[in-house]
């Protein structure tokens, strides 16, 4: 007999936005077209091209790719009522390494083209999680000096910031990760675009439950419900699973080899989700918090090679902070990389 899924109870009416201003834009953005107009003048003399302004080197890859209960609460990542506080870091494995022994040493330089644009642009390569927590890595001789970051979105689709977030990643040829939850999977139109657009769509349970306080019945609903969703939606089978607050046990894991799945936590969190007040905080905060390589809390997580980076797709500042983020990868040479389909 087939499990049953979950029933959704209906969203509440949407809060809007205190502001949807973008980003303010970097010092990273300004350099770059000083830079750019500088090389203009310079390539001129050469007989050489320069390439057009704007244009993000490094990202793009290898590649081709929590309010209402799935929208976060001020302090909490993607909670809903009921569930416990959740926690900064991914729980329930053994704790990771230190990131930085995950990645190559300090200067090595990525390559500074989309995949297919150059011959000499790198291979892909098949880029994975060793255990919930780690840094990304990678089986490939060829492909272990590259500096490579990958974007996870939770708790989407969410209609407007979704779309945002979408319009930006195409602007940048970037592949990212969303983990949906059942709320978000009856955006179908949505999913079919992520799907469309080259992302990977993993699943994060219909209700965002804490696993941990669930039987394993219970657990495989949660799972179970959400990948059907997906993949009426898509015709895609669904391969990643993200648990909410990254909190899951051994049934949890058991689960994940039965229904053959892999379980992706983050390594780096952006802290989108602390400090909203009326659903917005500034997004030049996001933007800090995501680059910070020395950050000012010592709570925090810190940017590293191989980082797995913890956004939401529901929140309207996360959506605006985008493309200063996606400027200072680049600025400090991450190649931004996405999983195997």
């Amino acid at each position: 007999m087939r499990p049953r899924t979950c029933h959704l109870p209906p969203l509440p009416p949407r809060k809007l936005p205190v502001s949807t201003a973008p980003a303010p834009r970097s010092a990273f953005s300004w350099l770059r077209r000083a830079g750019a107009l500088l090389a203009i003048v310079l390539l001129a003399g050469c007989g050489v091209a320069a390439p057009p302004a704007g244009t993000a080197a490094g990202i793009g890859g290898a590649a081709p790719a929590e309010g209402d209960p799935a929208q976060p609460r001020d302090g909490d990542p993607s909670a809903i009522p009921g569930v416990a506080q959740p926690v900064t870091e991914p729980q329930g494995g053994a704790q990771p390494p230190d990131p930085q022994s995950e990645g190559p040493a300090a200067g090595e330089t990525p390559a500074e083209s989309p995949a297919g644009e150059s011959p000499t642009s790198p291979p892909p390569a098949r880029w994975y999680q060793k255990a919930p927590g780690y840094p990304l890595t990678t089986d490939d001789p060829a492909a272990r000096g590259r500096k490579v970051a990958m974007l996870t979105f939770d708790d989407g689709p969410n209609p407007g910031t979704t779309e945002q977030i979408l319009d930006v990643l195409k602007q940048y040829n970037v592949r990212a990760v969303f983990f949906v939850t059942g709320y978000g999977a009856r955006h179908t139109d949505l999913l079919r675009r992520i799907a469309a657009e080259g992302h990977i769509i993993g699943t994060h349970t219909m209700t965002h439950a804490n696993l941990r306080e669930l039987s394993r019945e219970e657990q495989r609903r949660e799972i179970v419900g959400v990948n059907e969703m997906v993949e009426a939606a898509t015709g895609q089978k669904v391969r990643y699973f993200r648990p909410p607050f990254g909190a899951y046990n051994e049934d949890t894991l058991a689960l994940m080899e039965e229904l053959g799945l892999e379980l992706i936590n983050w390594s780096h969190g952006s802290r989108d989700w602390l400090g909203v007040a009326n659903g917005w905080k500034d997004p030049a905060l996001v933007v800090r918090d995501v680059l910070a390589e020395e950050p000012p809390d010592p709570q925090a997580t810190r940017l590293h090679p191989g980082a797995i980076i913890l956004l939401h797709d529901t929140l309207p500042h996360t959506a605006a902070a985008l493309p200063a983020i996606l400027e200072g990868l680049a600025e400090k040479g991450y190649e931004l990389v996405t999983l195997e389909p």
